[in-house]
């Protein structure tokens, strides 16, 4: 009984824990987050502008918004850093700019996920982010 009682509060520690952590550190996390969805519109574009290989204006301004995007997320990178003290922590949400690219490939090019394993690993990928911020801070 007094092992149920221990894991129950053990578990509860991960979770404040998590929590107290997200909440320090809430700047460096919204910035992060800015600079994946600049990253994940960024290779989008670059997908985009190769399936269109009509040289137009409206391609060329995909090109330079493209870049602009690239130095945005740069930008971004530089102030998240700021609010933290290693680059793990802002490194762990830039990969959120696969679910970007993995939505505009859906909504813009039509392409749906008909494989599930798609959906587990995304699943996996949101698991990974509070095992690697309980485990790494």
């Amino acid at each position: 009984m007094q092992d149920q009682v221990t894991n129950k509060r053990d578990t509860d520690n991960i979770y404040n824990y998590i929590i107290v952590y997200l909440y320090m550190n809430y700047k460096a996390i919204i910035l992060s987050l800015f600079a994946s969805l600049c990253i994940g519109l960024h290779i989008f574009s670059i997908k985009y502008i190769q399936l269109k290989r009509e040289y137009s204006s409206k391609i060329i301004g995909l090109v330079f918004a493209s870049f602009s995007l690239w130095v945005l997320s740069r930008i971004f990178l530089f102030w998240s850093f700021q609010y933290t003290n290693g680059s793990t922590f802002v490194h762990l949400f830039l990969t959120s700019s696969i679910l970007v690219s993995i939505y505009l490939d859906r909504v813009i090019l039509n392409k749906p996920i008909v494989d599930p394993w798609v959906y587990f690993g995304i699943g996996l990928i949101l698991l990974g982010y509070f095992i690697i911020i309980y485990k790494f801070y």
